[in-house]
């Protein structure tokens, strides 16, 4: 049962967690001249898909492991694949069903995380992970019985209001 919990709490953490990465990298990280560039230039394509990488990265840094960077990995490459398509479809239709290429385009982004679902219940704490997790516990015991799934929830919510 206990590992089924903490499955659980990884599982939710991590897609919170990659989503909230999703979120900022689409619309806070990338401004409007990356997303007008990306359109012509796939190098620029290619940083917005690295910048995703990236803030991945950094958000998952205490489960970072084999498993999680095949994930982060698997996730930035149908990244590009995606906006890739997405521009492509935009270009052949003239932008007439653009907001239907956004949400489609959101929606497979998205998809992917959870996709990759079976992948997460491998992802364990690294040794920083750990080590965070032990220091919290001794500093602010009242955390305990703070569900992280929870909290990661909180975080994308409030990310996604701004």
């Amino acid at each position: 049962m206990k590992k089924l919990v903490r499955f659980y709490m990884y599982n939710k953490m991590i897609i919170n967690l990659f989503i909230l990465s999703h979120v900022l990298n689409d619309f806070y990280i990338q401004n409007d001249v990356m997303s007008r560039l990306k359109r012509k230039d796939s190098k620029i394509l290619l940083k917005h898909s690295l910048m995703f990488l990236a803030s991945v990265f950094v958000l998952t840094l205490p489960l970072i492991g084999g498993y999680m960077v095949l994930c982060i990995l698997i996730l930035s490459i149908s990244h590009f694949i995606i906006d890739y398509l997405k521009i492509n479809c935009e270009k052949k239709f003239k932008c007439e069903l653009q907001i239907v290429f956004f949400i489609i385009d959101q929606i497979l982004h998205i998809a992917f995380i959870f996709v990759l679902n079976p992948l997460y219940k491998r992802v364990t704490l690294n040794l920083a992970g750990q080590k965070a997790a032990v220091w919290l516990h001794l500093t602010y015991p009242e955390l305990e019985h703070a569900q992280y799934g929870n909290f990661t929830s909180t975080i994308l919510f409030i990310s996604c209001m701004l």
